[in-house]
C-alpha cells in the first residue's frame, strides 16, 4: 500500500544522505514483476527492491533486512524500518533495528 506522503518521505531521506530501500512479503505464488507494477510509481525513487521471493524469506524472518544491511554495507541496528504490520514490527525486532509504525491516519510534517 502507497501513503499520500510516500514520495515525500522518500525524498527528504535521500535529501538528508539515507538510502531507501522496500522490502515485502509476496502473497503466495505472485511474481515479483506483477507486483512490481503496483508500486511503479516509487519503484524508482527507491535505492534497493527486496521480496520475500527475491531474498528467499518472508517477514518477520529477519534474513531481508539482513540482506538489505549486506548490501550497504552496514550493520542492521544502522537500519530503520518503517513498516504498517504488526509483522514489520517483528522483523524490525529479529533483526535488531529501529521500527517506526506508519499508517495511513499519520500526518507527514516538515
Amino acid at each position: 500500500m502507497l501513503f499520500s506522503y510516500t514520495n515525500e518521505v522518500i525524498d527528504s531521506a535521500h535529501q538528508n544522505g539515507c538510502k531507501v530501500a522496500a522490502l515485502t512479503d509476496l502473497p503466495n505464488g505472485m511474481p515479483d514483476e506483477m507486483f512490481k507494477e503496483s508500486i511503479s510509481e516509487i519503484l524508482s525513487r527507491i535505492d534497493l527492491y527486496v521480496s520475500s521471493q527475491s531474498c528467499g524469506y518472508r517477514k518477520p524472518n529477519p534474513k531481508g533486512i539482513s540482506y538489505i544491511s549486506e548490501c550497504y554495507g552496514v550493520e542492521s541496528t544502522d537500519i530503520l524500518y518503517v513498516g504498517d504490520e504488526d509483522k514489520d514490527y517483528r522483523t524490525a525486532q529479529n533483526a535488531g533495528c529501529d521500527f517506526e509504525y506508519i499508517s495511513d491516519y499519520l500526518k507527514w510534517n516538515k
